[in-house]
């Protein structure tokens, strides 16, 4: 019940600062936030989407700060159904990540109960 609890929390606060912008120096920063439904590895980009956007694709270059569950991580520990918030600018029309912070959805004790048993777990 208590981890139901902060996920929603956290989805709440995720969701809250979708479409907010402002100015670091002279470009303008932008953040948007929600659920990872797409990711292109060849094109290091993912898209997301959440109740006010329905796909909002950004690229994740070598220079992004991607942080999963609070720690440092890389492109490729993101994973579709991650919960997203991207600070991102606008660079020759494409939106370029600056700081990518992930959270993964716990599994609820249904979901592990419905996971079938692997061959060892059998023996």
């Amino acid at each position: 019940m208590n981890k139901a609890v902060s996920v929603i929390i956290v989805i709440f606060l995720v969701f809250s600062f979708t479409g907010i912008s402002f100015s670091a120096g002279n470009a303008q920063m932008n953040v948007n936030a929600g659920l990872v439904t797409a990711i292109n590895a060849k094109e290091r980009t993912i898209t997301l989407q959440n109740d006010k956007i329905p796909e909002f694709i950004c690229v994740i270059d070598d220079k992004a700060v991607v942080r999963i569950n609070n720690g440092q991580q890389s492109f490729s520990g993101i994973k579709i159904g991650d919960i997203a918030a991207v600070t991102y600018k606008k660079v020759d029309g494409k939106n370029v990540a600056i700081d990518i912070t992930v959270m993964t959805p716990p599994v609820s004790s249904s979901q592990e109960k419905a996971k079938p048993a692997t061959s060892e777990e059998k023996k």
